[in-house]
């Protein structure tokens, strides 16, 4: 198969609706970008990774935080060279395939609707404020969601066209997405799982040779592992899956246990008291409905409570669409897995962040796609079908721009003039400085912002390690470990330590400037002398 006969089934004609929708997403992203005025805590990691290698400083890959390199670092590394600055070159990395996701999105969705609807639909997904949010971020999500889309569309394409190259396309971009996040492996195996189960005709073939780029894959991180003397399990992250599984019965069975003595261990002596006992009796044995709440608050949040109207709508009229069309089997047997395995993730972990809804939200899509249809149809059957064109475009519109346009962790800005005002002093030089858990991240990346290392300064240099005994204590540790620069933070300075602030400590300690934070308090920056 050539270039020209791709592009040819792929159907890549971009009309003028369309590429205003692709406009509309790339301007509501960019105006994040310059409405999110400090990165996200943990992007000062992937910056770390990608310094380090543009720095051939490959010993620092996996040394700071994070034990695997994904493949984000290289492209914010390719970036860097374009806009010689660390922080836009990683958010631009962002921005790029959060926007460019929206191509796949739209080519998938005319598989299945005409036009109008595809273009619609395109257009919620461009609003959609979790995919806004986390496309101006230093994370890994919208390089994952792009390759993720890819291999849905080139997937579905084999559907239609009973050609294995499909699958070996969709196979790739699924380990390019998963090279990204982990959870892709999820698509791999349900997709695998699918074609044993739903494909008709030429099944092991089939499987085969979608299968086959990550039995390659195998074999070389097989090689690489005895080759460097790793662990397979680690470098190929098959490790952390079957880590997660296991967490699942544990988890629950300590939840459990734990309920279970706190309700032992509670006085009754009055009827508020005994009220509590109850509670937690049956706290006990109801954690699963705890557990499904969680997730359906966290589906609502994910897919943004408007937006998720849409795509109940479609969830209800999937019956018809499956008698007409069996490839919508594949896009909700990955829709109610995806919920499953969030709900196993809460239930091993308690906490489900909006970026693992990917899972959902994705194959999703065309959910979405049936709700809008279901609603022009209905729309244009009481008026007239541009009127229910313009209801629709309104609706978008008022509750996704409503949303999206709104500043961003602007009362952390702070940090970032911290670090800034330190990379002025001190130019191209890495400097420690000693910091609060909070805030370590950001002021290690932004003070040393110019510097042409990647040395992890990040975890050597919370305050509450240090801390911990006396002025003494404090003084010794901090210049053993070759630390320049002391932030004092007002609230996250330990309560159980001694108080700094009222000592006489200008023989060890030069105030340099104090800032104000809202909810920190006083902030002082000193220099160690």
């Amino acid at each position: 198969m050539n270039i020209l006969s791709l592009f040819k089934i792929l159907k890549l004609q971009f009309p003028p609706g369309i590429l205003c929708v692709f406009l509309a997403g790339f301007l509501v992203r960019l105006f994040a970008f310059f409405n999110t005025y400090i990165v996200n805590q943990d992007g000062a990691y992937y910056i770390h990774q990608a310094k380090a290698l543009f720095f051939n400083q490959f010993e620092s890959l996996t040394s700071c935080a994070l034990p695997y390199l994904s493949n984000y670092p290289f492209f914010i590394a390719g970036a860097y060279a374009l806009f010689n600055d660390w922080e836009v070159a990683a958010k631009s990395v962002s921005i790029f395939f959060g926007t460019i996701t929206l191509i796949p999105i739209y080519l998938l969705l005319k598989r299945f609707f005409d036009e109008r609807i595809s273009i619609l639909a395109t257009l919620i997904f461009a609003f959609t404020p979790v995919l806004v949010s986390r496309s101006v971020d230093v994370v890994k999500g919208p390089v994952y969601w792009f390759f993720l889309v890819l291999g849905l569309l080139f997937y579905v394409l084999e559907l239609e066209k009973k050609k294995p190259v499909f699958l070996v396309f969709a196979s790739i971009s699924f380990l390019m997405a998963a090279w990204a996040r982990v959870d892709a492996l999820f698509f791999i195996v349900m997709s695998s799982f699918h074609i044993l189960v739903a494909i008709q005709g030429d099944k092991i073939k089939r499987l085969c040779a979608f299968i086959s780029p990550v039995f390659i894959l195998i074999v070389c991180l097989a090689i690489f592992s005895m080759s460097t003397d790793s662990s397979f399990g680690k470098i190929s992250r098959t490790e952390e899956v079957s880590r997660s599984i296991k967490m699942i019965p544990e988890s629950y069975n300590l939840l459990r246990d734990k309920l279970a003595d706190q309700a032992a261990g509670q006085p009754y002596r009055t009827n508020k008291e005994r009220v509590l006992n109850y509670f937690l009796t049956e706290a006990r044995t109801n954690i699963w409905i705890v557990a499904f709440g969680t997730l359906l608050n966290r589906t609502l949040e994910s897919f943004f409570y408007p937006f998720f109207l849409i795509f109940a709508l479609g969830l209800i009229g999937i019956r018809e669409k499956l008698q007409n069309d069996k490839r919508f089997f594949y896009f909700l047997l990955l829709v109610f897995s995806g919920l499953i395995v969030l709900y196993c993730y809460i239930l091993s972990r308690w906490v489900l962040e909006y970026r693992y809804f990917a899972l959902v939200i994705f194959p999703g899509m065309v959910f979405t796609g049936i709700g809008l249809e279901k609603a022009f149809n209905y729309l244009q059957s009481r008026s007239k079908a541009p009127v229910a064109l313009i209801l629709i475009l309104l609706f978008i519109f008022s509750f996704g721009l409503s949303k999206n346009l709104q500043d961003r962790r602007g009362e952390d800005l702070v940090y970032k003039n911290v670090g800034r005002f330190i990379s002025e002093r001190e130019g191209n030089n890495e400097v420690a400085v000693a910091t609060s858990e909070f805030s370590q991240s950001w002021v290690a990346l932004y003070s040393n912002s110019n510097s042409n290392g990647a040395s992890c300064l990040q975890l050597r240099n919370a305050i509450n390690r240090m801390a911990r005994r006396n002025y003494n204590s404090f003084l010794k540790r901090i210049k053993a470990r070759s630390v320049k620069y002391f932030l004092w933070e007002e609230k996250l300075w330990p309560h159980k330590s001694y108080s700094f602030i009222k000592k006489d400590n200008h023989r060890y300690f030069k105030e340099l400037k104090r800032w104000e934070h809202e909810k920190i308090g006083e902030i002082i920056l000193f220099e160690i002398i």
